[in-house]
């Protein structure tokens, strides 16, 4: 089998592998896309999170440590806050960080403070209580934290504060910070009675620290403070201000610890919840088709995507062998035929051109992403299927990608958002406004099924972002794989590579199995509201009529073309041609 290459333009993408180790720089974004730009382009990328626990085993001061990672959180966390170029930003956090990050001692944080207000420029005094940013600074940090960190006193509301949160200490060695073993030595610890308030003439413990008096009280009827003898010792809570336990040293550090191991455990089962599952679409264990033959007996080379559909690129994982290549260009081509055919578009409007890099890519095995089958990246504008566990989704992906380009296309101004999320834009469509509102709520404005299951299965299974089952993009492109696999249907047709997931996805809650689809009713009223919305875009320009679409044949095949040229054959007047003629 001859060797299979990605194919049309390179599909690239923003290398997030060059800065997994180091920091963003600037020239990690000249080959960004504007959507990848708005992605990527934010602190926690230029300037690393702080890894406390390593920067601690280092020998490095908690204080020290705590004030980088306070220092760190005054930068804004986006761009969007300031006017400045992606260059500006990045260079001043960049001076900002090679500052903040050389600090190893608190001698070292008045010297960062001389640099980031005086020598750097970063940021400029303009008052006794406020600072602002030197022009190429604008908007990259909040100054008003900046000024609390500066403050006369800073570091020792600083030590409070990491005092408090139990910054790099265990849990245990925190909660024994909040209790105090003192020994009742009827000087600086003894008993005294209440002279004011609603504790007036009760006892009290009375603890003389620095000059200042503090009192602590029994709240057990079984602690009676004026029974306690000197030489006892007592366990104190600092927060509450109780007397929990009396008596010889090695019973109140007996009880300390098993008063920590208790809330430890009581904690543990506290925040010990009934972990989510996730929810993966099975693999197909068979792909079926039925419908028009496309190929007629060919292999798929990716010239036939680029000239039949316009793609403008494939790509394979380093992983994937010839055969699995050979059998998804076979199977993808097959299937966005039979897509074309089912939305009654022209083939060439399934590589979507108008698109922010000019027209749809694809990928097979080479951009994975988690345990997805197959994903969409609008950053990249790229479908990518995992290898032949993709197969099946299709359609939902290219409903993503649809979505997406649609969005820019009807308002470019709006970046960064899914036609699905742009409704009260007017351009858009009405039967696309009608056709998501139906999705989440029925004509009498109660929620349909479809969404209330994606409720459900938002409540019990796991995804990266908060509502994603329920939202409108996910809600659309499960639908719309749905119409797809009906449609073929329809006219007596079945492509799984496209689709087969379109009605496979269930959730298995404690009241039975939740389908992440529309069934019944309400998956006959989504399609015809997706007919609707397909005849309307084709009738306002977006989509086109099937044309005289793309075909090959046995002597006009690119690929057969490419082995041609390269053995000096002209197919147009050869005759009786062998394999060997094409070198094979």
């Amino acid at each position: 089998m001859q060797k299979i290459n990605d194919f049309g333009e390179k599909i690239g993408g923003a290398k997030k592998d060059l800065w997994k180790e180091r920091n963003m720089i600037f020239e990690d974004t000249i080959e960004m896309t504007e959507a990848e730009k708005r992605k990527y382009v934010k602190r926690d990328n230029i300037w690393k999170k702080i890894n406390a626990e390593e920067m601690l085993e280092k020998g490095y001061p908690r204080l020290i440590v705590f004030w980088l990672k306070e220092m760190r959180a005054c930068i804004y966390p986006d761009m969007k806050r300031t006017y400045i170029s992606i260059k500006e930003y990045i260079q001043a956090i960049e001076k900002i960080r090679d500052i903040v990050m050389k600090v190893k001692t608190e001698d070292d944080i008045n010297l960062a403070w001389k640099k980031i207000l005086c020598e750097e420029g970063v940021l400029y005094k303009t008052g006794p209580c406020r600072y602002s940013y030197a022009v190429p600074y604008y908007g990259i940090a909040n100054g008003n934290k900046f000024l609390k960190l500066h403050e006369k006193d800073a570091l020792d509301r600083l030590k409070m504060k990491m005092e408090k949160t139990g910054f790099g200490l265990s849990k245990t060695e925190f909660l024994s910070k909040k209790y105090d073993i003192v020994e009742f030595d009827e000087e600086t610890v003894k008993v005294e009675h209440e002279r004011f308030g609603i504790q007036k003439g009760k006892p009290c413990i009375a603890w003389k620290i620095s000059g200042k008096t503090y009192p602590f009280y029994s709240r057990s009827e079984e602690i009676n403070l004026e029974e306690i003898k000197k030489g006892q010792y007592l366990l104190l809570c600092k927060e509450s201000r109780d007397v929990l336990f009396y008596g010889s040293k090695p019973e109140v550090i007996l009880f300390k610890d098993t008063l920590i191991d208790l809330l430890i455990a009581g904690e543990k089962r506290k925040t010990k919840r009934k972990g989510k599952k996730k929810l993966v679409p099975k693999q197909l264990e068979n792909i079926e088709r039925k419908g028009k033959d496309y190929r007629h007996g060919h292999n798929i080379v990716g010239d036939d995507f680029l000239n039949a559909f316009k793609i403008r690129g494939g790509e394979f994982g380093n992983y994937t062998n010839d055969q699995d290549r050979q059998a998804n260009l076979n199977m993808a081509y097959e299937a966005f035929c039979d897509l074309a055919d089912a939305l009654e578009i022209s083939r060439e409007d399934i590589g979507l051109v108008g698109l922010e890099t000019g027209a749809l890519g694809i990928a097979f095995g080479a951009r994975g992403h988690g345990n997805a089958l197959a994903h969409y990246e609008p950053g990249r504008e790229v479908i990518n299927l995992t290898k032949l566990r993709g197969a099946g989704s299709l359609a939902h992906e290219w409903g993503h990608a649809f979505d997406d380009f649609f969005g820019k296309i009807v308002d470019s101004h709006i970046v960064g958002h899914y036609a699905t999320n742009m409704l009260r834009i007017d351009a858009i469509p009405e039967s696309f406004k009608t056709l998501i509102h139906r999705l989440i709520r029925n004509e009498d404005n109660t929620f349909t099924e479809f969404y209330m299951n994606a409720e459900k299965i938002d409540q019990g299974a796991t995804k990266t972002e908060n509502g994603y089952w329920k939202s409108k993009v996910e809600l659309f492109a499960r639908a719309f794989a749905c119409y797809v696999k009906d449609k073929l249907r329809e006219s007596g047709k079945r492509n799984d590579y496209l689709c087969g997931h379109a009605d496979l996805v269930n959730y298995e809650s404690e009241e039975g199995l939740i389908a992440a689809y529309p069934t019944g009713e309400e998956r006959k009223r989504f399609f015809v509201l997706f007919n609707q919305l397909f005849v309307e875009l084709k009738q306002l320009g977006y989509l086109h009529e099937p044309i005289d679409d793309y075909e090959f044949n046995n002597n006009s095949h690119s690929q057969f073309k490419d082995l041609a040229s390269e053995n000096n054959i002209d197919l147009d007047n050869a005759t009786q041609l062998t394999f060997a003629d094409f070198g094979i």
